[in-house]
């Protein structure tokens, strides 16, 4: 490409959505050095930063390579959440000096999600496993792979059986054990049972229950209901087999 380039072919506008949907950072970082303008098709430079919050892609390294590369599209929100997506343990520990208590904070789709970020500003917006509208930031950290940032929260207090919140139908209430088993799909050597075998380690309970809704958008739009199972018994029942860690699974039966 970088031939056809030095000949005088231009780049299409929007061609750095692809690498933001797949949160490929060295893909992006080649189209900045030949400069590729960090917009969509339409010219929108929110756009490629929503996709790399909200797409199905986990690659922990790579994200936070784009949104590195997208930083000059905008300010980002200062929250703990955005931090997470960042891959910014330094914002994490200036949370935490301002408001010790913040680990414990339960997410709203802003929080997930935010609206200045070009995205929808609810929990439905992005594509996880295991809900996270309600759900604290270890639930948050299992779900996009983030393990230094998940280590850094239990060394400074997270609770391993926080409980996400239940609505008014009386869905929620999982824990982050549950978040392991059901999972937005990763790199295989990342689902090696690491998240579930360090929160058994630190004392989660496999008994606790829950009762869970769930869709998976662009793959099965029918919601389906998980009620009153645990951990285990919701990997074992859930009704897309890719987002179901296996390992995770092993882990719980052996334990």
């Amino acid at each position: 490409m970088r031939k056809l380039i030095d000949l005088g072919a231009q780049l299409p506008v929007g061609i750095i959505m692809g690498t933001c949907e797949t949160v490929n950072g060295e893909g992006l970082r080649e189209l900045v050095e030949l400069g590729a303008d960090l917009c969509d098709a339409k010219g929108d430079r929110l756009a490629p930063v929503a996709l790399a919050l909200t797409t199905y892609g986990r690659d922990p390294s790579g994200k936070h390579e784009v949104l590195r590369l997208l930083e000059g599209n905008l300010d980002y929100p200062d929250t703990p959440a955005m931090a997470i997506h960042r891959g910014r343990i330094d914002l994490l520990e200036g949370h935490l000096r301002r408001d010790p208590k913040f680990i414990s904070l339960r997410l709203n789709g802003e929080d997930l999600y935010p609206k200045a970020c070009g995205c929808g500003g609810d929990d439905g917006f992005g594509l996880h496993g295991t809900p996270l509208g309600q759900a604290t930031l270890l639930h948050m950290a299992i779900d996009f792979y983030e393990r230094e940032i998940f280590a850094w929260l239990l060394e400074h207090g997270a609770d391993v059986n926080a409980r996400a919140g239940v609505d008014a139908d009386g869905f929620g209430g999982h824990t982050p054990l549950f978040s392991t088993v059901v999972i937005q799909p990763g790199p295989a050597e990342l689902r090696d049972g690491y998240f579930t075998r360090t929160l058994l380690e630190q004392g989660a309970d496999p008994s606790i229950r829950a009762s869970i809704r769930k869709k998976l958008a662009f793959i099965d739009e029918e919601e389906h209901r998980y009620r009153d199972v645990t951990a285990l018994e919701y990997g074992r029942a859930f009704h897309e087999e890719r987002f179901v860690d296996k390992t995770a699974l092993t882990v719980l039966e052996q334990f």
